[in-house]
């Protein structure tokens, strides 16, 4: 959800001539976040958001290529996004460790903003995509070692160990929201999240 002169505005934040991308925000659509996965995404967000409004220049960790603008010859001349990657996620941490590389800064415009929505968020939803970002975060750790311990959460595990308490997080999950808890139930939602993660790391480095 954007407004109708969003792209006007990211066109005019680039200066002629000059090779910079710019950032705007998003954000959760208000008054759509329903259920505990849904309310996971939000918090996530919303904690990303306030870690990107103290950064003049973004740590390309940081950046979200649904609502991020740079000049053509640019994203070309990099050679666009890694087409390699076939699963949900990285592909803008990626592009933007490319993009710092080649002296191309990441500005981030909070005024640039555009709404998410979350009230279709479901468990699958949350396994999908974190299954896929951590099966390509090793490749990017691979193609950028210098930011493979932030991509890994640390060295890359070599046991499943996160997998025994799987169920009981679920649970958790639910069990928590439906009593009125919903910070335990965020924490439980991303023990989940993060048990997917690590799912697809050791199955990224079979």
């Amino acid at each position: 959800l954007l407004r109708s002169d969003h792209l006007a505005a990211h066109a005019s934040s680039h200066r002629a001539g000059e090779a910079a991308a710019v950032m705007g925000e998003v954000a959760i659509a208000p008054g759509l976040s329903s259920g505990p996965w849904s309310r996971y995404l939000t918090m996530d967000v919303a904690r990303v958001n306030g870690l990107k409004r103290i950064q003049k220049i973004l740590d390309p960790m940081l950046c979200e290529t649904g609502n991020c603008s740079l000049p053509r010859e640019a994203f070309l001349r990099l050679g666009g996004f890694d087409e390699g990657m076939r699963l949900y996620g990285c592909e803008d941490f990626e592009l933007a460790l490319r993009l710092g590389k080649a002296g191309i800064p990441l500005a981030f415009r909070p005024d640039l903003k555009v709404l998410h929505r979350t009230d279709m968020v479901t468990l699958s939803t949350v396994a999908r995509k974190s299954f896929g970002r951590g099966f390509n975060a090793v490749r990017v750790a691979r193609a950028h070692p210098e930011r493979a311990r932030e991509l890994g959460g640390g060295p890359f595990p070599k046991a499943p160990l996160h997998r025994l308490f799987y169920p009981a997080w679920v649970l958790l999950a639910y069990a928590a929201w439906a009593t009125g808890l919903p910070s335990l139930s965020v924490l439980a939602c991303h023990r989940v999240a993060f048990t997917w993660r690590m799912q697809g790391i050791l199955r990224a480095m079979r």
